[in-house]
């Protein structure tokens, strides 16, 4: 235990889950592949030994998510991101009320069974609102009516070889990109990664961009490759890699 509050310690832009069901392990092992450091907060304690086997490196704190001493236990103050992936629409809603308060610039991901629950959970600060219900509705019409990029989609998500995600690399004012046209970048010398799209301004979408598009300061980059590619890309564009965790976590 003392070794896991030093580990949790040491942690900053970190990623939290709270959960103990099959939601929360996906989204863990999920964070495990692409190399994000995480926490668990595991309120189930008859689950815990699950967790624990499914996840042998992962950082779990024991307690209640939507009390401020779990979330404060899993580094809430000093981390990037929360989901709150209880079973429970009630909890989750608390979860998304305290992580809020107690880091005001926290990204907030809420998980919702009832979908007239959605602005609720958006009204006391959750940033996104996932219904698996809904989310399974799409999967399983998609599977109707175009089974073959399912299944692409599948594969690149399953395959541990190549490792494959669709990935974000944000354009600061301080990026040495800022300002340059995207074909000056030259991105293929930096990376494998296949730039698919480009979001300006934080709303308007550019797919297949132009080598002439400029990147201004809050450009997005939509890229697809491995986690050793698209670090290389936040390498090149002056963003803090993610770090290849070694040991204790990591996910």
């Amino acid at each position: 235990r003392r070794r896991m509050r030093k580990e949790i310690g040491r942690l900053s832009a970190h990623q939290i889950v709270c959960g103990s069901g099959e939601t929360a392990l996906y989204i863990a092992r999920e964070l495990r592949s692409v190399r994000r450091d995480f926490v668990l907060i595991c309120e189930d304690a008859a689950r815990l030994d699950r967790l624990k086997a499914a996840l042998p490196e992962a950082l779990i704190v024991s307690g209640d998510p939507t009390t401020d001493e779990a979330l404060s236990a899993a580094g809430i103050q000093r981390a990037a991101g929360i989901v709150a992936a209880s079973e429970s629409d009630k909890d989750n809603l608390i979860i998304t009320l305290t992580a809020r308060q107690l880091n005001p610039h926290i990204r907030i991901v809420t998980r919702v069974t009832d979908v007239t629950t959605e602005q609720k959970v958006r009204n006391v600060g959750a940033d996104a609102v996932v219904s698996p219900n809904f989310i399974g509705g799409l999967r399983m019409a998609s599977e109707l009516i175009r089974p073959t990029v399912v299944t692409f989609l599948d594969q690149m998500l399953r395959d541990r070889e190549k490792n494959l995600r669709v990935d974000e690399v944000a354009v600061s004012s301080q990026s040495p990109w800022a300002g340059r046209a995207l074909g000056s970048v030259d991105l293929r010398a930096v990376s494998n990664a296949l730039l698919l799209a480009c979001r300006l301004d934080g709303q308007r979408w550019v797919y297949n961009p132009p080598n002439d598009l400029e990147l201004r300061p809050g450009t997005v980059l939509i890229l697809m490759g491995s986690p050793e590619d698209i670090e290389a890309v936040r390498r090149a564009a002056g963003v803090d890699a993610v770090p290849v965790p070694t040991s204790g976590v990591r996910g």
